[in-house]
C-alpha cells in the first residue's frame, strides 16, 4: 500500500478515536487520535503545495516560539495539548468528505442552461449543496459551466464563490463553524446558525440583485448549472438530523455530533442499499484516495492547534483591551474587517480565528457575538480573497485572473461589512 493509502487509514482511525473521545472522554483516545493525525501529516507533507507549506511553517514557527516563551516563564510545556490540538476539528472535516458517497448532484435537464435564469438557479443550488459537500460542488459546477477554452466568466465566478462562501455563515458542516465551536465551546450551534443565517440571506440577495441588474445580453452566453430541486432533500435532512441529535444528546460536544452524523448516516445508507462488497470497495477507495487529498487542511489545522496552545500558554492575564470595548458591535465589526484584510494578504482565516479566540476571549462580546464575528469574517474573506481556496481554484483550474476576482468581490465585501455591522448593532446586541 502506498504511503498515501496508509495516511488515509491513519486519518480514518483518528476519526473513530476522536468520536470515542468526544462521546466518552478519555485522555488516551484523544492523544492517540492526535498522534495518528500528526503521523498522517508527516506522510503527506510532500503533497502540500508550496504556498500552503509556507503558511503552515509560519503558524508552526509562531506556535513553537510561544511554547518556548511559556516554558521559559512558567516552566511548563503542554505537550499533550499540542498532540491533541485540533483533532476534533480535523476529524470533523475528514468525516464530511464521506457525504460525497451519499449525495449526488443532478442538474435539471428540462431547464435552460444559459442566461440569467440558469445562473440564478445555480446560485441557490450551489449554496444548498455547498452547505453539505463544500468545495466538491465548486468543481462539479465549474467543470460543467466553463466554456470551450476551459474558462469561467467573472459573473460565473461571482455566483459560485458567493453561493459557496455564504454557507459559512450557517452550515454546521463547514470548517468555519467547526473551528469557532471548537474554540468557543460555550456557544450553542442552533443559536449560532440562527444568528448567521440572516448574513447568508443578505449575501445571496446582494448577488441576486447584481445578476438581475446585469444586461441580459451580457449573460446570454454564460452557462449555468441549474441543480434539480429533487436533489436537495439530503442536504436539508442532514442539517435537521444534526440539530435533533444535538437536542437529544446535549452532553455530547456538538463537533462530535456533526462528525458522527456526517460519517454514520452515509455509511448506514450506503451499506443498506447496495451490494456490500462493492460498497466496501468504494469506502476503501475513499479512505485511501480522498482522505489523503486533505493534506493541506490537515497541516493547516494541526499547525493552528500548535499556535492556539502556544498563545494560550502565554496569554494568561486579562484579554486584550480594545479602545472600543464599550461598543460591542464596533469591536465585532472591526474583527470582521481584520479577518478580511489579513485574508487578502494570504493569511488563512483559521489563523485569525485562533489568535482572536485566545487574545480577545469574551471581551465585551457576549451572547455569541465573538463567534458570529469570526464566521462573518471567514465567510466574506473566502469569497473575496484571490488567495483563498476558492480563489486559487478559480485561477488554477478556470483561468480567472486575480483582477477579475477582486473587481467582482471587493464592492461585495464592503456591502457585507456594512450589513454585518447593522445586523450586529440592531439584530444581535441587546
Amino acid at each position: 500500500m502506498p504511503l498515501t493509502g496508509i495516511a488515509g487509514w491513519l486519518i480514518a482511525m483518528a476519526i473513530g478515536l476522536s468520536l470515542i473521545n468526544g462521546i466518552k472522554p478519555t485522555s488516551l483516545s484523544g492523544v492517540w487520535a492526535g498522534a495518528f493525525l500528526w503521523l498522517a501529516f508527516a506522510l503527506l507533507a510532500r503533497r502540500i503545495p508550496v504556498r500552503q507549506r509556507w503558511q503552515i511553517g509560519v503558524l508552526l514557527g509562531v506556535g513553537l516560539i510561544s511554547l518556548g516563551g511559556a516554558y521559559y516563564l512558567q516552566g511548563q510545556l503542554p505537550l499533550g495539548e499540542v498532540i491533541v490540538g485540533n483533532q476534533r476539528l480535523i476529524t470533523l472535516l475528514a468525516s464530511v468528505t464521506f457525504l460525497s458517497l451519499l449525495i449526488r448532484v443532478h442538474d435539471d435537464v428540462s431547464a435552460s442552461h444559459r442566461g440569467k435564469h440558469s445562473l440564478l438557479r445555480t446560485l441557490f443550488g450551489v449554496h444548498l449543496f455547498g452547505s453539505v459537500i463544500n468545495m466538491t460542488v465548486l468543481t462539479l459546477a465549474g467543470d460543467h459551466m466553463m466554456d470551450r477554452r476551459g474558462k469561467l466568466s467573472s459573473k460565473q465566478c461571482m455566483l459560485l464563490s458567493r453561493g459557496l462562501a455564504s454557507v459559512v455563515f450557517w452550515s454546521p458542516f463547514t470548517a468555519a463553524i467547526a473551528a469557532v465551536l471548537h474554540y468557543q465551546e460555550n456557544v450553542d450551534l442552533g443559536d449560532l446558525m440562527l444568528l448567521g443565517a440572516p448574513l447568508a440571506v443578505f449575501a445571496l440577495i446582494l448577488s441576486l440583485v447584481q445578476l438581475l441588474l446585469a444586461p441580459d445580453e451580457q449573460l446570454a452566453g454564460d452557462k449555468g448549472y441549474p441543480i434539480s430541486w429533487s436533489s436537495l432533500g439530503w442536504p436539508l435532512l442532514l442539517v435537521v438530523i444534526v440539530l435533533l441529535v444535538h437536542r437529544a444528546m446535549p452532553q455530547w460536544p456538538i463537533i462530535s455530533v456533526v462528525t458522527a452524523c456526517a460519517l454514520g448516516i452515509p455509511l448506514l445508507v450506503f451499506f443498506w442499499s447496495g451490494n456490500k462488497r462493492d460498497q466496501a470497495s468504494r469506502v476503501r477507495q475513499h479512505v485511501e484516495t480522498r482522505l489523503p487529498r486533505m493534506a493541506g487542511e490537515l497541516g493547516l489545522f494541526l499547525s493552528a492547534g500548535v499556535l492556539a496552545v502556544g498563545l494560550g500558554s502565554l496569554v494568561t492575564q486579562s484579554p486584550l483591551n480594545f479602545p472600543l470595548s464599550s461598543c460591542p458591535d464596533c469591536v465585532a465589526t472591526l474583527l470582521v474587517g481584520i479577518i478580511i484584510v489579513t485574508a487578502l494578504m494570504g493569511i488563512h482565516p483559521v489563523a485569525m480565528v485562533t489568535v482572536l479566540s485566545v487574545g480577545v476571549k469574551g471581551m465585551a462580546l457576549e451572547g455569541g457575538l465573538l463567534a458570529l464575528a469570526m464566521i462573518a469574517g471567514w465567510g466574506i474573506a473566502v469569497a473575496v480573497s484571490p488567495l483563498s481556496g476558492i480563489g486559487i481554484i478559480f485561477q488554477a483550474r478556470y483561468k480567472v485572473r486575480v483582477g477579475e476576482i477582486l473587481m467582482e468581490n471587493l464592492p461585495y465585501a464592503l456591502w457585507m461589512l456594512l450589513g454585518t455591522w447593522l445586523w450586529f448593532r440592531y439584530g444581535v446586541v441587546k
